[in-house]
C-alpha cells in the first residue's frame, strides 16, 4: 500500500513516536485532496497513554503533552471539544475471576471560546465520541451474559455538552448531520444493516450474514456517509456507493468531499508491534495512503478549527496541562 509523506511528516515523527523505537520508511506520493486539509488525531501508545495533534496547512502541532487521552471529538462548528482522559485506575477482575486493575474514564469538555473554560461532562466516561448532530455525541454500547442464551446488547447516547440523553426511535444508534436534517444509524443492536433518514427510509448497507456495518461516519454537510462492512471501507452519497476499498477501523472520518481517514496497521514496526497509521483515501483517487505513519482516531476540521486548537494548546501547555478538579 502506498505511503506519503504528506506533512513532511519527518516532523510528524516526534518524541513520543521515536520513544516508541519504530523506523518508518516513507515514500513519495502526492494525494489528492482540498487544497488545505486539516484534521486533529491522536499519537501516542498505541490506543491508550495518547495526546492529541493537529495536522493542518503543512504544520503537525503536538497540542496536549500529559498522555491521558484515550478519545476525542470536535464539534464541527469548533465551540467545543471532548477528551476522554484516564483518570486512575479501579480494582476489578478479568474473565478468570483474578483481580485486576481497570482504567477509570471521564470526559473533559473544553470551550474553544478565548475563555477556554474547562469542566467534567456528567456522561458516561468509557463512551465512544462523536462530532455529530451539531453537537458531540458519546456513545455507549453495553454487552451483558445472557442467561442461556446469546448475549444482551443495548445503546445509549448522551450529548456531551449537555449531559442529557437523546434518542431517535427507532433508531438505536445514530449519527446526524451538523444541522441535524440527515440522519444514518442502526435499527438493530447487532448491527446488520446500516440505515439514512427520519423515519428511516433507505439501506445503505446490509452486512453479509453473521457480519456487522461497524464503523460509520456522516459528514458535517451530511451528503457522505463511510462505512466499514464485510472487511471494505466504502463511501456513499445520496443513496449512491462511490467505491470501497479493503481495510477495516476502528474509526473512520468522512469529510464535506467524500474523503476518509481511518486507522490501521502500515506494516512498519513501533517497538516491536506494528505501527497504527492514519490513511487517506477518496473514491476514484487510487489505493489508500498513509498521511500519518503513526496515529489513530483522525477527525476532518476546518482550518479555522485547527487554529482555535492551537490556541488552546498553548494556553493548556502554559498552565501545566492541569484538568479540571
Amino acid at each position: 500500500m502506498a505511503t506519503i509523506p504528506w506533512h513532511k511528516l519527518l516532523s510528524g515523527l516526534t518524541a513520543s513516536f521515536l520513544a516508541l523505537g519504530g523506523v518508518v520508511t516513507l515514500t513519495k506520493a502526492q494525494a489528492t485532496g482540498p487544497p488545505r486539509p486539516c484534521y486533529a488525531f491522536l499519537r501516542g501508545n498505541a490506543h491508550q497513554s495518547s495526546d492529541l495533534y493537529v495536522a493542518c496547512e503543512g504544520k503537525n502541532k503536538r497540542i496536549t503533552k500529559v498522555g491521558d487521552i484515550w478519545d476525542f471529538a470536535v464539534a464541527a462548528d469548533g465551540s467545543a471539544l471532548a477528551l476522554r482522559r484516564q483518570r486512575g485506575t479501579q480494582r476489578g477482575r478479568d474473565s478468570y475471576g483474578g483481580p485486576i486493575d481497570i482504567p477509570h474514564f471521564e470526559v473533559e469538555v473544553v470551550s474553544l471560546k478565548p475563555d477556554f473554560q474547562r469542566r467534567w461532562s456528567p456522561v458516561e466516561g468509557r463512551a465512544s465520541l462523536y462530532p455529530y448532530c451539531g453537537a458531540i455525541l458519546a456513545l455507549a454500547r453495553d454487552v451483558y451474559p445472557g442467561s442461556g442464551g446469546p448475549p444482551k446488547v443495548t445503546y445509549s447516547t448522551h450529548n456531551v455538552l449537555t449531559g442529557r440523553p437523546l434518542s431517535l426511535p427507532p433508531y438505536v444508534a445514530f449519527g446526524c448531520s451538523a444541522d441535524k436534517k440527515t440522519v444514518v444509524g442502526y435499527l438493530d443492536v447487532d448491527r446488520h444493516t446500516l440505515w439514512a433518514g427520519m423515519p428511516p427510509q433507505r439501506r445503505i448497507v446490509h452486512a453479509a450474514q453473521g457480519g456487522s456495518v461497524f464503523p460509520y461516519d456522516i459528514s458535517p454537510n451530511g451528503q457522505y456517509v463511510g462505512y466499514a462492512a464485510d472487511d471494505a471501507l466504502c463511501v456513499d452519497k445520496s443513496g449512491q456507493n462511490l467505491g470501497c476499498v479493503r481495510g477495516w477501523s476502528v474509526k473512520i472520518s468522512v469529510s464535506d468531499w467524500g474523503a476518509i481517514m481511518y486507522d490501521d496497521g502500515t506494516g512498519e514496526t513501533c517497538a516491536g508491534w506494528e505501527c497504527m497509521g492514519i490513511f487517506y483515501w477518496r473514491p476514484g483517487t487510487g489505493e489508500p495512503k498513509v498521511i500519518e505513519a503513526v496515529g489513530w482516531y483522525a477527525q476532518w476540521i476546518t482550518p479555522k478549527v485547527a487554529a482555535a486548537l492551537r490556541v488552546w494548546g498553548s494556553h493548556e501547555n502554559a498552565s501545566g496541562g492541569k484538568t479540571p478538579k
